[in-house]
């Protein structure tokens, strides 16, 4: 153990070598860190209603025993995994609506530097007012709604006005919805910007990183056709393809990779000499 030798629960969580282990797969990630610094490209907001997911009114019984799963919010991080598992989304809850951290014009949404291409909003029953004018803005051709909404945050009824704000998007009824989602987002033409083991980051690289129990040197195999590019990579760890003036260049630990069948040199290698 490294801490609190005479804790035995300590020990358990950290045994012998797994702080080396941990700093090993680090020293791999801390090679992208000269050129990697954006973030992944999710083009779907997935808003949920936080007052509706939390409360306990909505989602539990009213007398303990209190349960494992949650009727709202249980089904809400049900829905969004299934979503993400075609489309790179962000969770999102309706409070950063209320403090102004999400910004809408011209129909679409900005997050922090991520701009959106669609919105779902899954849990719309007792909404705080504050989220509507919000919603308004949303181009509602890009607007998915799924659940009941019958009243506001402190439990008045919705207003019509407010009902039809919702009523301007998709209305799905049920909140275990994720297929509706994902095949309306489909039709919509919303780019999933995910693959195996890998996604589009919003300066347009692509990032691959491999699954495995080891710390390092995990084995990681690419082959996938991007727009106008295909990808055939064996190697270890990861694949980052850097864009950069309208090419990719890339940079890996270990391996041999092909872009458009043409073996390409490992620029993380001239970095890293």
């Amino acid at each position: 153990g490294y801490e609190c030798p005479n804790e035995a629960v300590v020990l358990e969580l950290k045994p012998e070598g797994l702080l080396e282990k941990i700093e090993e797969m680090d020293a791999r990630v801390r090679l992208l860190d000269p050129v990697q610094n954006a973030m992944p490209d999710c083009r779907v907001l997935v808003l949920f209603g936080m007052q509706n997911a939390l409360n306990w009114y909505y989602n539990d019984p009213p007398s303990p025993p209190w349960y494992p799963r949650h009727k709202v919010l249980s089904t809400v991080l049900e829905c969004t995994d299934r979503i993400f598992g075609q489309f790179l989304c962000d969770l999102v809850p309706t409070t950063e609506v209320e403090n102004g951290s999400l910004f809408a014009d011209g129909g679409r949404v900005r997050y922090g530097s991520q701009d959106y291409d669609a919105v779902v909003l899954l849990g719309a029953d007792s909404l705080s007012p504050a989220c509507f004018p919000f919603l308004q803005k949303v181009d509602p051709a890009r607007l998915i709604v799924a659940g009941e909404a019958l009243t506001f945050d402190d439990g008045a009824p919705l207003s019509d006005a407010c009902r039809k704000v919702l009523d301007r998007g998709v209305r799905l009824s049920s909140l275990d919805c994720a297929q509706e989602v994902i095949e309306t987002l489909k039709g919509w033409g919303i780019a999933g910007n995910r693959f195996e083991n890998g996604c589009v980051l919003q300066d347009g690289s692509l990032l691959f990183t491999a699954e495995g129990l080891e710390a390092s040197r995990n084995p990681l195999s690419v082959h996938i056709r991007h727009g106008e590019l295909s990808v055939d990579f064996e190697g270890e760890d990861f694949l980052f393809l850097q864009y950069r003036d309208g090419d990719y260049a890339p940079l890996y630990p270990a391996g041999v990779c092909r872009l458009n069948g043409a073996a390409v040199e490992n620029t993380l290698k001239e970095r890293h000499e």
